[in-house]
């Protein structure tokens, strides 16, 4: 049985791996999900939120919001996004 967590990241992963504009490799993979890991967590009773950055401020991202989600993974791990 699967945690909400671990159904969160394979949602996010698959989106990744749709959206990138080259095969995504296991080794990038496991670090895009390594990454996704780290930064996705409960936060009260919003429940789970996945931590972005901008300009050195910490934002919460809804975790509804998938597609944004695996744009900002990609584009931090400097995998190119398919237009």
């Amino acid at each position: 049985m699967k945690t909400k967590k671990q159904v969160l990241i394979e949602a996010i992963l698959s989106e990744a791996e749709c959206l990138a504009s080259e095969p995504l490799t296991i080794k990038q993979l496991d670090t895009l999900k390594y990454f996704t890991e780290k930064r996705l967590d409960t936060h009260g009773q919003h429940g789970y939120m996945f931590q972005a950055e901008a300009y050195y401020n910490k934002q919460l991202v809804p975790v509804y919001n998938i597609n944004m989600i695996a744009t900002y993974i990609l584009n931090n791990n400097f995998i190119q996004v398919s237009k």
